[in-house]
């Protein structure tokens, strides 16, 4: 047996508040006299294909902070692809400059002091993201992962 109903459902969003709709509609059958066919042509649907779900993109500038090795680090990315940090250790600050850049989610850093990062980056939310380091110089912190929280927003 066939069934005579479908379910035609509307998913919408308004000022936050997400609601759902169902309505059961009675479908709608072909008249007997009425020649259907579809031989030679594909059959016509009204349903388009879903859209692939786009990732969302957040913006790295800004002012993030973060813990290594025990030590805060603040770390300020600019628009114009510079940054700089200040590394907050027990008995000193250190503070470097650099430029950056980013390919896909590969971050590629060079610093004042010669030294170069290449780390994969992961956005968790916009204002939580996840350093991998690849390469640093120091064979110790390759695969590290540093996790970094926006400090304010660009």
């Amino acid at each position: 047996m066939k069934n005579k109903y479908f379910f035609a459902v509307l998913v919408f969003s308004l000022f936050e508040m997400n609601a759902i709709i169902c309505q059961v509609v009675p479908k709608q059958q072909p008249v007997p006299s009425e020649k259907v066919t579809t031989k030679g042509k594909k059959p016509q649907t009204s349903q388009k294909p879903k859209p692939s779900p786009k990732k969302e993109q957040f913006s790295l500038v800004g002012t993030w902070s973060g813990v290594i090795e025990g030590d805060r680090l603040v770390w300020r990315v600019y628009a114009d692809g510079t940054e700089e940090y200040a590394w907050y250790h027990s008995e000193f600050i250190q503070r470097n400059e650099g430029i950056w850049r980013l390919d896909s989610d590969i971050l590629f850093e060079d610093w004042k002091n010669h030294n170069s990062d290449v780390c994969k980056i992961k956005f968790i939310s916009q204002n939580h993201l996840v350093l991998t380091v690849l390469e640093n110089g120091n064979p110790n912190n390759r695969n590290q992962q540093r996790h970094y929280y926006r400090v304010n927003n660009p």
